[in-house]
């Protein structure tokens, strides 16, 4: 895992599912990347809960991933090519914000395949 990430779960608090495996069916980008997080930390909030990234699976404390990512409507802000550039934009002090754009239309989230340990 890359080491602004590592630094991120530093400071996170969770898990908020149980330890889990989780695949997206991708190999490289920040899908892959998402699910080596979920399988290291399923679920956490940084920053007094100001940010959370949401357990996979279907137990756990509050939504679930696949369950908040339902199609969106709203605009985004694009802050990089990789979870790691977002852990890096969310540890740096800055001024100012990336531009926004709107997301692709027709986007649908992709369900991952979640394995628990217990």
């Amino acid at each position: 895992m890359d080491g602004r990430l590592s630094r991120l779960l530093t400071r996170a608090r969770g898990p908020a599912g149980p330890a889990a495996t989780v695949d997206f069916g991708a190999e490289s980008g920040p899908l892959a990347e998402l699910a080596e997080l979920l399988s290291s930390l399923n679920g956490f909030a940084v920053f007094n809960a100001g940010v959370q990234v949401f357990r996979a699976g279907e137990v756990g404390l509050g939504p679930d991933l696949a369950t908040w990512n339902a199609p969106e409507t709203a605009s985004r802000t694009v802050l990089g090519e990789s979870l790691a550039d977002w852990a890096a934009w969310l540890l740096a002090d800055r001024t100012s914000t990336a531009p926004t754009e709107s997301p692709p239309p027709g986007r649908t989230p992709t369900a991952p395949s979640i394995t628990t340990s217990g």
